[in-house]
This record gives structure tokens, C-alpha cells and sequence, in this order.
């Protein structure tokens, strides 16, 4: 205290005789320094000394004791005094300076602080994560941000670099640590790296952290390194979207299905898709930087597409966005394309996307051929064609029918069809064009239009667009004027014909009935003489089918067929009359309506009146009762079959129908199934039964 009051002229002395007092009666504001005598009347050793430091956290502390409290001293300093001194060891200069380097001290601990404050302040400002490393200890230092920014509280992590390596991504951890070793090992000038920390929910975010060793020991080795963390989470989302944006892009570019180039404002290409190297025949490196858009088109049309790029640079729209040109290949080959061009916002380039059209425009050049080619069949057929919509409007006449009316095809054209052709008000009733449009059909009608100059055969079809919709029909009307003057002269020749054909059947068919007649009365005169009267009965029934033939086709509307079914019905009556069988012999007939020409049904009508008549005269001797059976199927690939059968005492077993010289009847029978190109077989079993195959005759031409 002595040394203090010797040097009041230095310092601004206020004492206290307790530390009760010191602390009762001290502001917190009031010192620069305070010295404490630890052995006051009220001390209670370290205890004191902390109450006092807290209550003076701001105000350097300079603590005095014995020389037997040395240990206490030191004791002291490690709980926040500035500095110890024992009594009778030091002198006022010893005690000035120590003065002065305590408060010297405190205020740089203060400055520090403050600073560190700013500092805090400012990472925290930029939401920075700040970590100090003791690279000898493993201690590591972390600001506040640090921790929020992985989700935690401060005290829920060691501050220690373990720490910091658990968090790491399993999967950027090597490099990581082997980054930050290097500048450990002075192989790098710095740290700087970005990588995946776990943060408290199990999520990664992405940090940047830089760094730099900032003490090094005697011998150059790193002692502490400090550094930041930056999320930058954010930022990697979006330098990910933008590389899946750039890769959808890019996918988009080079599956467009067409060439695609990327045009500089300087013309220049900065990029192509690989069907525009397939189409200009060079490679991306060939044409990107290298060549402007348009070398590749031919120089007929380069100025052409200056003009429009110097256009498009003043106006967009001033210029066409699609045109045609032609461009020539790494080959020298030319070749027609489309081109689209747009315009990239906010950039200046331009996009544009080529078609070869090569093959369209050649098969444009023959559809216009075809065209052409269809306009002059069209305008070249003699016969009368136009094409009329839905609401009987004219879209097309074809010369042939512009000249029938005397006027201009092109004059005709939106004109009422029914107004220009018939001079009508409305269409008639049996228009073709007016059904078709009810059913959508084809119709044929004829007519005979003045107009028009004669009768006229008109058949339309229904006109449909490329959905299948009817939109009108084509009317083609054809001059039969001169076939109708013929079909009357051939049907009044016909008629005569007719008429004489008739004539001719009707006196063929009197004349055999005179025979027939003739016959019979022959008869009168032989009838004692049995074997004669047969025969003439068996050629009278001869003449009398043939009479019944020209008979039925005397009466017909067909003049060279009959109705072979009632033509059989009618015979087998008149041979059961004939033989006065009428009663005792049952006849039926199995034969639908079946039309034979003359060549096949006068033969046919002969067989079966012989084999009847065979039936009739010895099948059913003494007036025996019996059935008489006729059919005919067929009319197919393998012609007919005719089936004549009866119930009868069947047929000698003795007797060869084939070969019967003594029967006129059979060797007829067998003459004319030759002459049919048929064949006869003879069944005996349960009466007789031939079967008759037989083809139609065809018709021959009479002389």
C-alpha cells in the first residue's frame, strides 16, 4: 500500500479495508484496475476472488499473497486474474509495469473480443459458418451459424475435428480429407472445396468450405487453421436443374427428327444436332465455328437469305419464319429443304430447324403432272361429267358437258345444277343425285333431256372428303341415244322373230299331231295284229313327246327352254292314258323346277317315254297295280342324274339292255344317253331301276 501511495502522482487511488466493502460500495464502470490483498480480514480464498471477478468481469485483476501462497496466486490467474504478485518481492517499478501490462492486456482482450464480436457478426450477417482448428489437439471451434446451419444447438456437438469428419457423405469423404491434408502439408496455397454434410434430420446439404492454416510452430508445421462453411445447397439445385435442363435440352436437340442448327448473330453456327450432319454430310467439328449457314446453300438464293437475316435483325416478324431453299452437301448434291427459323429470346441467335423436302417436291411434281394429266382425260372424255356438292352446286364441268349447254366450263362453276342443265326450279323426283344424297349409293338412271340434245345414261357416286364424309357426287352422263334407236329396231326384230319361231313351234307340233292321228288310225286297220299295233302305239307316244316339247315352247315366253318338270308330269299322263294305266299304276314325280334347253329336253323326253313304255307294257302284267317312279337332281360340275324305277316283276334276267337288237325301244334308249354324253346303269333288285347320268346340252345355232 505504501509502494500505491507513492505513486498517487500516477494513478487515482480508491481503497477499500474489506472486500465486502469493495463490493458493496465499488461501480462496475469506476476502474481500470483492481489489486486485492487475499490475505483481507473477510476472504475466503479462491471463493472471494471469483465473486469479485464476476462482479468486475470487465476490470483487470491483479491479485497479491504471500510467498507460502504462490499456488493460490497461479490459482488465481487460471480463473481470470491478470497477473500475481507476492509481497516482498517487488518494487514500484515492478509493480507500475505490471499494472500497465494488466490493463494493457485487458483492453486488448476487450479490442479482441469486440472484434471477434464484428466478426461474428459479420458471418453471421452472411450466414457463414466459421470453425477454428487446433490441428495438434483435434480441438475445434465453431461459430453459432455453424451449428443452426446443420440443424443442431451448440451443445449438441463435441467441438472437435472428429466431429466434423462424422458428418462428411460417405461418398465425398476421401477427397475431402485428402484436399484439406494437402494444404495441411504446405502442398497448396489454400482450401477450397465443396462437399455433403449430414445434417441433424438425416438430410445432406451442400457446403463450401475454404480455409488456410494460419499458425505454424518453429519448424513450418501448421499449428491452427481456421476456415468457413457457406450452404450452398440452394445453389447446387439449381446448378442441377440447369445440367438437367441443359441434358433435356440436349435430348430435345438431337431427337428432334429434323436437322437443327444454332445461327450467331455473325451467321455463324455454334452448334448442330446429328441430323444436321447427316443432311449437310460434315461432322459437328467441321461446321461448328467454321462455317456460316449459309455456305450451305446454293448461291442462287444467298442473297435471298441475307436479306431475310438483315430483316429479322430489325424485325422479327419482317421476315418469313418458314421458306424453301436448296442446300448442298459435303457431296456437291442438292437438295430442296424447308426451312423454320425462331428466334432465342434475350440472345440474338437464331434456331433454326431443316427439313429435306427433296422427295416431296418431286412427288409434288408428279401429283402436278398427274393433275395436268387428269385435266386433260377430264376435258378429253366424250362423255358428259360434272361434279356437284351436297347443296346441288356445280364445282366442275367437264368440256364434253360444257359444250352440250354451250357454255364455258369456268362459267358454270357455283351454278345450280338443275337450273343449268334441265331449266328446272328444283331437281326432279328421280334424280340420281338427290337419291344418293338420301342413301349415299351409286345410281343409274336414264333419261331424255332436250337440253342436252338426245337420251342420256346417268350413273353418280358419292364424292367423300378424306374423313369418309360424303361431299357431293360425280355425275357421268352418257350419250345412248343411238343404242336406244337400236335396241327398238333390234326389239321390233326380235318381236318378229318371236312371232316366227312361234309359228314354226306351232306347226312342228300340228304336224306331228297329223302324224300322231295318222298313227292311230293305222292302228284301225291292223288290230287283229298285235306286234304292229305296239309298234305304231310306241311310235305314236314317240311323236306325241316331241309334239309335247314344241307345244309347251309354242306357249312359253322362253322360246328355246322349257319347264322340264311339267313337261314330265304332262307325258307321264299321257303314256298312262295311253296304256290304260291310268288307274292300276301310281307315278310319282321327285323333280323341283328345272329349265332345259331343246338340245337337252327332246332326247331326255324320248328316254323317258321308252323306258315309261317298257314299264307300262311289262311290268305289271294282268293288271297288276304298282308305283312308277321318276326323279332328276343335279345341275352341278358333274351334270344330272335321272332316276326312272317301278315296283314291277323287274326286268328278264336274261336280257342285256345294251345289247337288245330286238328291242327298237332300248336300242333307242342307249343311242340317245350317247348322245347326252351320258352314261346308263340297270338296277334289278325290287322291280327295275336305270339311273341316267347326263350333262346339259349347250345350244347350237340353227341354220
Amino acid at each position: 500500500m505504501e509502494i500505491l501511495n507513492f505513486s498517487r502522482d500516477t494513478f487515482e487511488l480508491i481503497i477499500a479495508g474489506t472486500l465486502r466493502e469493495a463490493l458493496t460500495n465499488f461501480r462496475k464502470d469506476e476502474f481500470d484496475i483492481i489489486i486485492i490483498d487475499m490475505q483481507l480480514s473477510d476472504n475466503r480464498g479462491i471463493e472471494s476472488f471469483i465473486r469479485l471477478y464476476n462482479q468486475y468481469p470487465d476490470t483487470p485483476l491483479i491479485t497479491l499473497t504471500d510467498y507460502s501462497d504462490e499456488q493460490f496466486g497461479l490459482l488465481t490467474v487460471e480463473y481470470g486474474a491478470q497477473d500475481y504478485l507476492i509481497k516482498g518481492e517487488f518494487n514500484d517499478k515492478v509493480l507500475i509495469r505490471s499494472i500497465k501490462y494488466a490493463i494493457a492486456s485487458k483492453k486488448a482482450d476487450k479490442e479482441l473480443k469486440e472484434s471477434k464480436k464484428l466478426a461474428n457478426q459479420v458471418l453471421e450477417a452472411a450466414d457463414l459458418g466459421y470453425w477454428d482448428w487446433n490441428i495438434k489437439t483435434g480441438r475445434t471451434q465453431y461459430n453459432p451459424t455453424y451449428y443452426t446451419m446443420l440443424g443442431y444447438e451448440p451443445y449438441e456437438l463435441p467441438q472437435n475435428y472428429k466431429t466434423w469428419k462424422g458428418l462428411l457423405h460417405p461418398d465425398d469423404k476421401e477427397n475431402i480429407i485428402h484436399d484439406i491434408w494437402e494444404h495441411v502439408n504446405n502442398k497448396t496455397s489454400g482450401y477450397e472445396i465443396d462437399f455433403r454434410m449430414r445434417t441433424k434430420n438425416g438430410d445432406y446439404k451442400w457446403i463450401l468450405s475454404r480455409g488456410k492454416v494460419i499458425k505454424k510452430d518453429a519448424d513450418g508445421y501448421p499449428l491452427r487453421m481456421i476456415g468457413t462453411h457457406m450452404d450452398i445447397t440452394p445453389r447446387k439445385q439449381i446448378e442441377d436443374s440447369l445440367r438437367q435442363n441443359e441434358k433435356n435440352y440436349r435430348t430435345i436437340f438431337e431427337n428432334t427428327g429434323t436437322a437443327t442448327i444454332i445461327i450467331e448473330k455473325n451467321r455463324g453456327i455454334s452448334d448442330v444436332n446429328s441430323e444436321a450432319e447427316n443432311i449437310t454430310g460434315f461432322s459437328k467439328e467441321e461446321i461448328i465455328d467454321k462455317k456460316k449457314w449459309t455456305d450451305f446453300v446454293i448461291k442462287e438464293d444467298q442473297q435471298r437469305l441475307e436479306k431475310y437475316a438483315d430483316l429479322r435483325k430489325k424485325d422479327p416478324d419482317s421476315a418469313p419464319r418458314q421458306y424453301e431453299t436448296r442446300l448442298v452437301n459435303a457431296q456437291g448434291n442438292i437438295k430442296d429443304i424447308l426451312v423454320t427459323i425462331a428466334t432465342i429470346p434475350g440472345t440474338g441467335k437464331q434456331l433454326a430447324s431443316i427439313m429435306d423436302i427433296t422427295q416431296r417436291k418431286k412427288a409434288e411434281d408428279k401429283l402436278y403432272q398427274a393433275v395436268k394429266e387428269w385435266e386433260r382425260t377430264f376435258h378429253a372424255v366424250p362423255d358428259l361429267i360434272a361434279i356437284i356438292d351436297n347443296n346441288y352446286r356445280v364445282l366442275r364441268l367437264n368440256k364434253a358437258m360444257a359444250d352440250s349447254l354451250g357454255l364455258d366450263p369456268d362459267d358454270c362453276v357455283g351454278s345450280i345444277c338443275y337450273n343449268a342443265v334441265h331449266g328446272t326450279g328444283e331437281p326432279h323426283s328421280t334424280c340420281p343425285h338427290r337419291q344418293l344424297l338420301e342413301d349415299g349409293f351409286d345410281h343409274t338412271e336414264e333419261i331424255q333431256e332436250a337440253r342436252l340434245g338426245g337420251d342420256f345414261m346417268i350413273s353418280v357416286s358419292p364424292l367423300l372428303d378424306f374423313e369418309g364424309k360424303l361431299i357431293g357426287s360425280v355425275h357421268v352422263a352418257r350419250d345412248i341415244t343411238g343404242r336406244k334407236k337400236m335396241e327398238k329396231e333390234l326389239k321390233n326384230s326380235l318381236n318378229e322373230k318371236d312371232l316366227l319361231i312361234k309359228e314354226i313351234h306351232h306347226r312342228v307340233k300340228n304336224n306331228l299331231q297329223i302324224i300322231s292321228s295318222l298313227l292311230e288310225l293305222q292302228e284301225e286297220y291292223v288290230k287283229e295284229e298285235t306286234a304292229a299295233v305296239n309298234v305304231l302305239k310306241e311310235s305314236q307316244n314317240r311323236v306325241l313327246s316331241m309334239a309335247t316339247i314344241h307345244e309347251m315352247l309354242y306357249q312359253s315366253k322362253e322360246l328355246n327352254h322349257i319347264n322340264f318338270a311339267d313337261y314330265i308330269k304332262t307325258l307321264i299322263t299321257n303314256l298312262l292314258d295311253s296304256y290304260n294305266k291310268s288307274h292300276g299304276v301310281k307315278s310319282v314325280i321327285n323333280m323341283e323346277e328345272t329349265w332345259l334347253n331343246i338340245e337337252t329336253a327332246i332326247p331326255l323326253g324320248l328316254i323317258i317315254s321308252e323306258i315309261v313304255s317298257n314299264s307300262l307294257k311289262y311290268a305289271f302284267p294282268h293288271e297288276m297295280s304298282g308305283v312308277l317312279t321318276i326323279s332328276l337332281e343335279g345341275d352341278n360340275d358333274d351334270g344330272y342324274g335321272l332316276v326312272i324305277g317301278d315296283d314291277g316283276v323287274g326286268f328278264p334276267e336274261e336280257l342285256d339292255f345294251r345289247n337288245v337288237k330286238s328291242s327298237l325301244g332300248l336300242r333307242l334308249v342307249n343311242t340317245l344317253v350317247r348322245q347326252l354324253d351320258g352314261s346308263i346303269e340297270l338296277d334289278r333288285n325290287q322291280g327295275t331301276k336305270f339311273t341316267i347320268k347326263f350333262k346339259r346340252q349347250k345350244y347350237k345355232e340353227r341354220i
